[in-house]
Order: structure tokens, then C-alpha cells, then sequence
């Protein structure tokens, strides 16, 4: 009786009703976060996303054995070496040195190689058959801007972003105004319309896609009017 009649006075006050959403939306964000957090400690380090999406399969499968490779954002270095041991030669590139110390130490093949620098002004000796760019762009200020200089080095990108729309939660969260991101440090997240927007003035296209786990995987390639 006593939680009815506090539930119909609480609901009668539309701001306060707010007040809850924000509260609870901020318990849901840090839950999120932190049981990440604690699982990757059961799973040696790593997000146990890693394991449940067998994200690294995908890059994998889309490798032949004569293909070099450019894993862009490479971070530790993990996916680097998954591939390396299908590909027949793999460069991991990340600006962060910390990263690269750290995948140079971890992972080592005969056929890897990691190197500290950007990107968009890394000079590399040739061309790849086939660039990794997975859960990169959506941290990047200026996107079309990177993906021209991927479209110099290769006519092929491996592709992964985390999709806006991936629940009915995130989106009410934004237009709440509330922090929606999975990640604080993305500067976006992904409806397919931007990512068709900023592909096209890229002068790629896609050839093949999937939206899965709330995150869309695509091979995309050079488009012809460009």
C-alpha cells in the first residue's frame, strides 16, 4: 500500500520522474562499465566480449594466406597476431607507445611487425591487400580524413564501429541527454545513414555487411567515382 501510494505521488511530478531516469541511467552506465571490468579480470585481462562475439574469427576468416596485412589501431596487439598466424606478412601501427611496447613484448611472429606512429602520416615502403580497422574510427575527430589515406594504402578494409541504435536504451538515453556511449571517448556511435555519409565522401562503398552484438562488420571497398 504504502510503495503504491508513493509510486502514484512520485509519478504526478514529471521533473522528478526525470530526476530518476538520470539517476538510474548513470547507475546503468557505471554497472556496465564496471562489470566489464571485473569480468576481464576472470578472463585474463581481456573483455570477455572478446570471447562471446569471436570478433577476432571475423578478421581472421576474411584473410588469405598471401595477403599482407595493416592492422590499424592495433592497441595490444592481440588481433595483430591472430592474424599473423594466417596472413602472409602483418603490421600493427598505434600512436600510443605504451601499446606497442606492450604488443612488441606479448606477441611475436615471424611475419609481425609493430610500429609506433599515426597513421595518416606513416610512411609505409608499399601497399597492404587488406587494412583492419576495427573499433578505430568511431575515437577519430576527423574520419573522412582517415579514411582517404586507408583508401591510398588499400583497396580493402576489414570493418567494425559500434552502432547508435544497437538498443531502444542508448537511443532514449541521447535524447535525453544523458551519456549514452559506450565508450567515453567516442566521439560518435553509428547509425548505418553516417556510416554510408561518411564512406561515400571517402570515396569507399560497402560490399558486404552485418549488424550483430550492436555492432555493424563490413568489407568495404574503393568506390568508382573517386
Amino acid at each position: 500500500m504504502i510503495k503504491d501510494y508513493i509510486k502514484k505521488q512520485v509519478y504526478k511530478h514529471p521533473t522528478l520522474v526525470r530526476m530518476i531516469i538520470n539517476l538510474l541511467a548513470r547507475c546503468h552506465n557505471y554497472c556496465h562499465h564496471k562489470i566489464a571490468e571485473l569480468a576481464s579480470i576472470l578472463e585474463g585481462g581481456f573483455h570477455p566480449k572478446h570471447r562471446i562475439t569471436q570478433y577476432h574469427k571475423f578478421f581472421v576468416d576474411q584473410v588469405e594466406s598471401d595477403d599482407s596485412v595493416l592492422d590499424v589501431g592495433c592497441g595490444i596487439g592481440l588481433l595483430s597476431y591472430k592474424v599473423a598466424q594466417k596472413a602472409k606478412k602483418v603490421v600493427g601501427i598505434d600512436f600510443s607507445e605504451k601499446n606497442i611496447n606492450y604488443a612488441r613484448n606479448h606477441y611475436q611472429h615471424s611475419n609481425l611487425e609493430f610500429v609506433l606512429g599515426d597513421v595518416t602520416t606513416y610512411k609505409f615502403p608499399g601497399q597492404f591487400d587488406k587494412i583492419i580497422l576495427s573499433n578505430v574510427l568511431e575515437h577519430i575527430d576527423d574520419r573522412v580524413n582517415l579514411l582517404k589515406v586507408l583508401r591510398r594504402i588499400s583497396n580493402t578494409i576489414l570493418f567494425r564501429v559500434p552502432m547508435e541504435d544497437r538498443d531502444w536504451l542508448t537511443v532514449y538515453k541521447k535524447e535525453c541527454g544523458l551519456e549514452y556511449r559506450l565508450d567515453i571517448t567516442h566521439r560518435l556511435e553509428y547509425r548505418l545513414e553516417t556510416i554510408e555519409e561518411e564512406l561515400a565522401a571517402a570515396g569507399w562503398k560497402i560490399d558486404k555487411h552485418r549488424v550483430v552484438w550492436g555492432e555493424f562488420w563490413a568489407i568495404l571497398v574503393k568506390s568508382d567515382d573517386q
